[in-house]
């Protein structure tokens, strides 16, 4: 595990792995897993949410940025959904 974040309204937890790979948990049903992102190449490094918990956006180590919805299955590839979005962090 490289690195761990709550969604802001905290019913999913993200957990960001050196094997590339985002598992994605219903926190408020008793951590369920419902998603995976596996898009990276390198060890995750950084997690975030969006402020309305349905995007999350992650950095690994060979620097990039990646954008995805809540349950890890969208990859979103252009910028136009995520360029007016407020950041949790």
């Amino acid at each position: 595990i490289s690195e761990i974040k709550y969604s802001p309204n905290g019913q999913f937890l993200a957990v960001g792995s050196h094997c590339r790979e985002i598992e994605i948990y219903a926190a408020d049903r008793n951590y369920k897993h419902i998603g995976l992102f596996d898009k990276h190449t390198a060890t995750i490094t950084h997690i975030d949410w969006d402020d309305k918990s349905e995007v999350m956006r992650s950095t690994s180590a060979d620097y990039n940025v990646l954008y995805c919805d809540k349950s890890g299955e969208v990859h979103i590839t252009s910028s136009g959904p995520v360029k007016d979005l407020q950041w949790f962090t």
